[in-house]
């Protein structure tokens, strides 16, 4: 089954929601260190991947073009912008209270779920049938 990644990618995430809304005090400490260990996870992923690659030209180009055009586009202040407006037709807690916004629930939301380095790798897999080694 070639979305068999994205199903289990799917429940995934309800389930860490769900989790998040049950647990929602996770000492900031535990939180700091468990995203450190997963970013440098996804990074020792890349290196290898980009040591195994026989295109290292197009590596290059594709993360400077990737940059270039996610600035000139102004993809991050677009998210803020919209998790603003957001934030105001829902009504959400702001940083006044010490809780987390909606707007940066979202954006943080969106740069993991949709734009993250294992959202792009895994669907890339689950596309070329490649058996779902990123999304689990």
């Amino acid at each position: 089954m070639a979305l068999w990644g994205t199903i289990v990618n799917a429940v995934a995430i309800i389930a860490g929601s769900i989790l998040g809304r049950i647990f929602p005090s996770i000492p900031d400490r535990i939180h700091k260190t468990v995203m450190q260990g997963l970013g440098m996870a996804i990074v020792i992923l890349g290196i290898t991947m980009a040591i195994k690659t026989e295109n290292f030209l197009i590596l290059i180009i594709s993360l400077v073009l990737g940059g270039v055009s996610g600035e000139l586009l102004k993809v991050e202040y677009r998210l803020q912008q919209f998790g603003g407006w957001l934030e105001q037709r829902v009504g959400g807690a702001g940083k006044e209270s010490g809780t987390r916004n909606i707007a940066e629930g979202f954006v943080t939301a969106t740069l993991v779920y949709c734009v993250g380095a294992m959202a792009i790798l895994g669907s890339l897999e689950s596309g070329a049938n490649l058996g779902g080694l990123f999304s689990f």
